[in-house]
């Protein structure tokens, strides 16, 4: 498994948003090689748990911004965002609930996906719309 790396393709073009982004790419980069070191339980939750926050911090900064367009899409966002959050709720319950499906690097491997996903596809959908109001 290759260590996540914020690289240019990633760039959505907003520099307050690609700025969040790398933040949140840093620290799935930082869960990644906590798995990989084997780091203990405890530390993998906080690092989890941060990640969640800091998420939910962009996602509500994403649809402040999209709400000052006064776009139609800010809902439809908003549900794209709630079942992201959700997802990551779910990796964090089941890790912390000592359950039969610990957080593991194929577990690591769903959630970088829907996190990079998301910055890559609906991401790049709320910049369009931003940009097109002026916001850089």
């Amino acid at each position: 498994m290759s260590l996540i790396a914020w690289n240019e393709t990633m760039r959505v073009g907003i520099r307050e948003l690609d700025d969040e982004h790398r933040n949140l790419i840093d620290r799935l980069r930082q869960i990644q090689e906590g798995l990989l070191a084997g780091t203990e339980s405890k530390t993998l939750v906080g690092l989890l748990t941060g990640l969640i926050l800091e998420t939910k911090a962009h996602l509500e900064h994403e649809e402040i911004l999209l709400a000052e367009t006064e776009s139609s899409s800010v809902e439809e966002h908003h549900r794209a965002h709630d079942a992201l959050i959700g997802k990551a709720l779910i990796f964090q319950a089941q890790f912390m609930s000592g359950s039969d499906k610990p957080f593991t690097s194929e577990s690591f491997e769903e959630l970088r996906g829907l996190l990079v996903g998301h910055l890559m596809d609906g991401d790049r959908e709320i910049a369009k719309i931003l940009k097109s109001h002026g916001v850089q």
